[in-house]
């Protein structure tokens, strides 16, 4: 695979729109907000994607994919290789001895096979003596993840000189691969595929864009799940008579796990971290020097525990595990031999890796300061709920993406705008329907026409003011129900006459968003701002949180600012909706 100037920004994360059904789990989930929902499918800003897979693992339709090859279809090659990423030794059961999947590998089509593990030992071992040179700037920070690679490259510019400036293990495994492959078969290098079994979409990703070199020496990938089925007849077969092919002492077998990178290290003070919110909790720690200066290595995974974690794998991450932990191997000698005098490596980086303001707003300092002053007075326009229902996954980057010009975006798009002037208009035809009955009866010519004033009801009439007493009778207002000893106001409705529908019993956000109805009373305990950005999407009239639950200072807060009503009760939900019940449809 080759980078050109279009692959820049290459991410192998896509989305499959037939399957997306725009319900904005990825949008809240994206660690980048290279996510927006215009029209009811997603959209992924590619500049921003660093491929962590996080919309992958919380998709509940599915329609995230990632690219990747299928073996059927590799046969351009007269010689294949498989690259073995440590995270397949925890992905079978009863698996005993790393040959025998090895074996199973060959039996599948390859003629060849190398541990990532084992390049790993390699770039260990020189890590040692670069964290012991004048060059490593501390903490040095492994550059063994791609999404962390690309987190950095993009969201923290000052960290880049922290980078271990070697290239992964997967590219230090593919470029010995291949000289070991030319060297058994005299084929070019066109001839020969390296094809690397990868654990997550970065590291397929890296192979067509790979950063700290100009062209990476993988030409495929494949998933693990895409092999585990024809693996599993193969390895029982295998198991009768495994070749003796791994080179992996037990620090290249558990490298898929996290901390064991750091574990391997002379120097006992690291830190180690997995999941990329919690990765970016590290970077940001240590742009703001919170992390103490005695630490030298840190270690980082985007996936939740170590590559073990990634989304083209089979097995939870933490059986799998436990699964490598129970394998041993003999201890190996020094991996330097075989790496700079056997296949002449050179892991350091040939292209610097550098700062891609995609973020910025505008092209110079003076265009982006500008900018940020409009999305600043945009923001404050705002409700500030960060409910995602505009398509963007906060307000401030509604506001930013309105600002930058981007299609589908604006102020219109946040539909709490969108309500109250929707109340508005409605307000304005109440109030002009209300003048137009209070004026005088119209006179046409000499003749008078006067309304009447009764109505006939079942062989009787009553009184205009006696039918709206009725009336008045069967409905029920906001104050109505303030005036009941049961519910306590948090926060005034400033529509204290408006008319409550129905009771709505609810704690499940997403179904709230769904059927709640317009004027009802929604009693819940759910006790958070969310709840509020339902409750203005949805237009009920008023929120009872129930069961004593205690009110949140922040909800309330908001509440006021956004003029939402909201009372409290140590009724159940049940009780509460019941008295609403018995009010609002007694005769």
């Amino acid at each position: 695979m080759k980078q050109t100037d279009d692959k820049k920004f290459y991410h192998s994360v896509y989305l499959q729109p037939d399957l997306c059904v725009g319900c904005i789990h990825c949008l809240k989930r994206c660690p980048t907000q290279a996510i927006r929902v215009p029209r009811g499918k997603a959209q992924i800003i590619k500049e921003f994607c660093i491929d962590c897979s996080e919309c992958i693992t919380h998709c509940p339709h599915n329609a995230k994919k990632s690219r990747r090859a299928h073996l059927e279809y590799l046969t351009d090659y007269k010689y294949k290789v498989a690259l073995v990423d440590p995270s397949m030794y925890g992905q079978f059961n009863r698996l005993n001895d790393v040959n025998i999947m090895l074996t199973a590998l060959l039996s599948l089509g390859f003629d060849d096979v190398f541990e990532v593990g084992y390049a790993y030992e390699y770039l260990l071992e020189k890590t040692d003596k670069f964290l012991n040179s004048s060059l490593a700037q501390l903490p040095a920070i492994s550059a063994t993840c791609p999404s962390v690679v690309r987190l950095i490259r993009v969201r923290f510019p000052e960290l880049l000189d922290n980078l271990v400036p070697f290239l992964p293990p997967t590219e230090i495994a593919a470029q010995a691969a291949l000289k070991e492959a030319q060297d058994k078969t005299g084929l070019s290098r066109e001839e020969i595929g390296i094809i690397y079994i990868a654990p997550c979409p970065a590291q397929v990703s890296f192979a067509s864009s790979p950063l700290g070199m100009e062209e990476s020496y993988i030409t495929d990938c494949l998933a693990m799940k895409d092999i585990y089925t024809a693996m599993l007849p193969l390895m029982k077969e295998a198991r009768k008579n495994p070749k003796p092919l791994s080179r992996c002492s037990q620090v290249g077998i558990r490298v898929a796990i996290t901390c064991r990178e750091s574990l391997s290290l002379e120097t006992e003070n690291w830190l180690a971290a997995d999941g990329i919110e919690n990765v970016i909790r590290v970077l940001s720690d240590i742009e703001d020097d919170k992390i103490p200066d005695h630490v030298r290595y840190i270690e980082l995974k985007g996936c939740s525990g170590g590559c073990v974690g990634g989304v083209l794998n089979i097995d939870n991450p933490y059986m799998a595990r436990s699964k490598i932990l129970r394998l041993s191997a003999e201890k190996t000698p020094s991996t330097l031999p075989f790496f700079e005098e056997k296949c002449r490596i050179d892991l350091r980086n040939t292209l610097p890796i550098e700062y891609e303001p995609v973020y910025t707003l505008g092209e110079t300092m003076l265009e982006s300061m500008t900018k940020m002053q409009e999305v600043e007075a945009l923001q404050k326009q705002l409700p500030g709920l960060d409910c995602g229902s505009c398509g963007a996954p906060t307000c401030l980057a509604l506001a930013e993406d309105t600002v930058r010009g981007t299609n589908h975006a604006g102020k219109d798009k946040c539909i709490y705008l969108m309500r109250g002037r929707y109340y508005r208009m409605k307000q304005a035809l109440v109030e002009a329907s209300e003048k137009k009955e209070s004026q005088p009866a119209g006179k046409i010519g000499k003749v008078t026409i006067k309304k009447s004033e009764s109505s006939s009801v079942a062989g009787g009439t009553i009184s205009k003011k006696e039918e709206t007493k009725s009336r008045k009778e069967l409905h029920m207002t906001i104050k109505d129900l303030t005036e009941l000893d049961a519910f306590e106001t948090v926060v005034a409705s400033t529509e204290p006459e408006r008319e409550i529908s129905v009771p709505y019993c609810c704690d499940l956000l997403s179904a709230a968003m769904r059927n709640a109805p317009a004027d009802g009373v929604w009693c819940t305990v759910m006790n958070n701002v969310n709840t509020l950005a339902v409750a203005s999407l949805t237009d009920v009239a008023c929120i009872v949180l129930c069961d004593g639950t205690p009110v949140n200072p922040d909800v309330k807060a908001k509440a006021e600012e956004q003029e939402i009503c909201l009372l409290s009760t140590s009724l159940s939900i049940f009780e509460a909706a019941l008295e609403v019940y018995k009010r609002t449809h007694e005769s």
